[in-house]
């Protein structure tokens, strides 16, 4: 994991928000019921959680913003916890089966978790 960005106090409050704005796009912007049909690139209606896509995107989240954003902090729970995330969630056996109502439920309790440390950050 890369160290921290290096920041003064006014550009690191800019980093948070913007992993903020970001965190309750992915949080808010996608559906995250479970469509009747599967969802190709060209569906009209491509907003789930449920595509592949939400899920590269949130992954590249956590690698680029928020683990750096939580090293050197007394965050050690937390960035765990996203370490054990993408363990559970960036394998081969994930990316080639559908995504649950589950896995949606906790990609979200995590959202929601970091939001809740970033807004007091």
């Amino acid at each position: 994991m890369e160290k921290g960005p290096q920041l003064n106090r006014d550009q690191k409050n800019e980093y948070i928000l913007e992993a903020l704005n970001q965190l309750r796009y992915l949080k808010d912007a996608y559906k995250p019921e479970i469509p009747d049909e599967i969802l190709c690139g060209v569906s009209p209606d491509k907003n789930y959680k449920v595509r592949k896509n939400w899920w590269a995107g949130l992954f590249v989240m956590l690698d680029q913003r928020i683990l750096p954003l939580l090293s050197g902090g007394n965050y050690e729970e937390l960035t765990n916890t996203i370490k054990q995330f993408e363990q559970d969630y960036g394998d081969e056996k994930f990316k080639n089966r559908l995504t649950t109502e589950d896995d949606i439920e906790r990609a979200d309790s995590l959202i929601k978790e970091i939001i809740l440390i970033l807004e007091n950050l």
